[in-house]
């Protein structure tokens, strides 16, 4: 999953994910590009990164389930 969304970090801050994070001077190193990734729909993403997103979210689902209990946090940005 990527820090992609406008605003995510703080106003003005940047990603981690594209290397644009910087805060107080501590800044980040390229992964991979934001570009897609920050608007739209999840309907809109590439198949590689749906499949990814859903791998991830089942491996959080089963390590809650293990661990803490069932609790999942999702949130819309604007």
């Amino acid at each position: 999953m990527t820090d992609c969304a406008l605003s995510l970090n703080g106003r003005g801050v940047g990603a981690r994910y594209d290397g644009t994070f910087n805060y107080e001077g501590v800044g980040s190193s390229y992964i991979g590009s934001c570009a897609g990734l920050d608007v739209g729909t999840v309907d809109a993403l590439p198949d590689s990164v749906k499949t990814s997103l859903g791998k991830f979210t089942e491996a959080q689902l089963d390590a809650y389930e293990q661990a803490a209990g069932w609790i999942y946090w999702a949130w819309k940005t604007e």
